[in-house]
């Protein structure tokens, strides 16, 4: 590079984070190369970090092609074998052919000994491009320089498909926690309110995995509470470092209440949360009111307690009945026709009707105290109804699920049972992988209560009472597995499995055999019950040849005696 070349923008990493530069070249689309130098304070501590010196990686259209670091620890060859590419002995032979000068290209070598595919290569290179990438991250003593239009590695290195930024600044977050004080500027805008993906989004880019449990599905399906995301996911860090990104990059926003607009939620700089409201001030001693003089004793005439009046009935009122007959009809229709208007209806149309059928069932207007609960759910369903649907994504949103055969109050509740429910079972699963069994015991039985029908879930709720306490629990298991069996048609093996340990605790051998048998029967690669059905076998002829060694000793001394 030539030294009078001028940067087009540099700057440094402490003022602005490595991650806010590429996601910056990505939304701008930039194309150019990005020159990073990373000088540790001291000599010790450049001897021990990789990427020390000088970085060079060309950005076309915001997306990453091409990478150099000076670092070359990592080789196709090892990420190869790391990925299970290449067994231990092909890595060696790889490696002892690489030795020879003639022959240090790793492609060629690779594809000559047949050891791996351009498929496989491919991705090896991917992964060895995007882990000098990462290697980058986490270093606020660095700098860069910005050179628009200019590829300074001229063609070298240059990937086979452009490296996208996202997937790449996820895998740094799980690995280089971001500021601490930003991350909880974002989580304190966002309070307990509910968080929604933008209409375009680009949410699938980042390649959120298995780290994140259910809270990243849950997101992708329906708007949601960061508590509830919370309680999806093995690690809470994780869950509050992916909402920052998704903010960050710009990609959720939060739902809007009583139909105003919906709040999109941006990293910092964020506005502080709302101090909370002042209490009233209190009256000073003169304004406040003092009781009456009191009345002479000769003033005071003997009065009569009234007779207690009998309470009305609010069942017996007219506007009772039909309130609950309303409440009846609107759970089973959809946003539409709670206004009396076809599927597809105008804005404007939902607008001009929404007073007319709401207004007499606002609660101010209820004509007893005690119907004012009730008043209150009937506007609730006609406020629902009209902010979804005078709400461009909502109403977009709502559409899509009316077209799956959904959209009523009632269908929305059995999907959002489904999903505590699958929630729940996740968490117990956490919980089990924790050791926190009476805890998952806990939750298991709250959904096998309320879905009696959810297989997975009662199997999950027997392994967990066997990992409890074999004995204790061996009748409700047993149980429990007579009422599963006949609903699978005798097919499940896990059932049969958990039946076996349950009447192996309880000391009946020859019904866990069968038991063990006919699970490996209908799934060979049972591996527990196969174990279980191995050590029962083992334990028989055992005995047998206890037993057979007893009858020999005995023959002896039987012919002893004879002599």
């Amino acid at each position: 590079m030539s030294n009078s070349m001028k940067a087009t923008a540099e700057g440094s990493f402490q003022k602005t984070p490595f991650v806010n530069v590429l996601l910056y070249a990505r939304e701008r689309k930039m194309t150019g190369s990005l020159v990073i130098s990373i000088q540790p304070d001291s000599p010790q501590e450049m001897s021990s970090v990789d990427v020390a010196g000088i970085s060079t990686l060309v950005l076309e259209q915001g997306q990453i092609v091409a990478v150099q670091t000076p670092s070359q620890t990592d080789t196709l060859a090892w990420v190869l074998h790391e990925l299970g590419v290449l067994d231990e002995d092909t890595f060696v032979k790889v490696q002892e052919a690489l030795q020879h000068p003639a022959r240090a290209d790793e492609v060629g070598t690779l594809l000559r000994l047949r050891a791996a595919d351009m498929l496989a290569i491919d991705r090896g290179l991917r992964e060895l491009a995007r882990r000098r990438v990462l290697g980058l991250f986490g270093f606020a003593q660095g700098s860069y320089a910005y050179y628009a239009g200019i590829d300074l590695l001229a063609g070298a290195g240059r990937l086979r498909a452009p490296e996208d930024v996202l997937p790449l600044v996820w895998r740094a977050y799980r690995e280089h926690s971001p500021d601490e004080a930003a991350i909880s500027n974002v989580i304190d805008k966002l309070g307990a309110r509910l968080l929604r993906l933008r209409e375009a989004n680009e949410f699938d880019r980042f390649e959120f995995g298995e780290e994140l449990g259910l809270a990243a599905t849950q997101l992708r399906t329906s708007p949601c509470a960061l508590e509830q995301l919370v309680g999806l996911a093995p690690d809470e860090s994780l869950v509050r470092r992916m909402v920052y990104l998704l903010a960050l990059t710009k990609q959720v926003e939060v739902i809007a209440l009583s139909g105003s607009p919906a709040a999109s939620i941006s990293a910092p700089p964020v506005s502080a949360p709302p101090a909370p409201p002042r209490p009233p001030p209190v009256p000073p001693m003169a304004m406040m009111s003092r009781p009456p003089p009191p009345t002479p004793a000769a003033a005071v005439k003997s009065v009569e307690p009234d007779p207690p009046t009998e309470k009305p009935d609010p069942t017996a009122h007219p506007k009772y009945k039909e309130a609950k007959a309303l409440l009846t009809r609107l759970e089973n229709k959809n946003y539409f026709e709670m206004f009396d208007l076809p599927v597809g209806a105008s804005v404007e149309e939902v607008k001009a009707t929404f007073p007319k059928v709401a207004a007499p069932w606002h609660p101010d207007r209820a004509p007893s105290p005690d119907l004012i609960a009730l008043y209150e759910q009937v506007f609730s369903f006609y406020n629902t109804a009209h902010a979804t649907l005078t709400e461009k994504g909502a109403r977009g949103a709502y559409e899509e699920t009316l077209g799956g055969g959904g959209g009523t109050p009632a269908a929305q509740r059995k999907v959002a049972q489904v999903l505590d429910t699958v929630q729940d079972v996740h968490r117990a699963e956490i919980a089990m992988k924790r050791r926190d069994l009476a805890e998952a015991e806990r939750l298991l039985r709250s959904v096998v209560a309320t879905s009696a029908e959810d297989i997975g879930a009662s199997l999950l709720l027997a392994q967990c009472l066997l990992e409890i306490d074999p004995s204790r629990h061996s009748d409700e298991v047993i149980a429990m597995m007579a009422q599963l069996l006949p609903a699978t048609d005798n097919q499940n093996d896990r059932a049969f499995l958990y039946l076996g340990m349950a009447v192996k605790a309880k000391g009946d051998t020859r019904r866990a055999h069968a038991s063990f048998k006919r699970a490996m029967e209908l799934n060979p690669n049972n591996l527990e019950a196969s174990r279980e059905l191995r050590l029962i076998e083992m334990r028989v002829q055992q005995k047998r040849d206890e037993k057979a060694a007893e009858k020999s000793i005995g023959g002896m001394f039987n012919k002893f005696l004879k002599r």
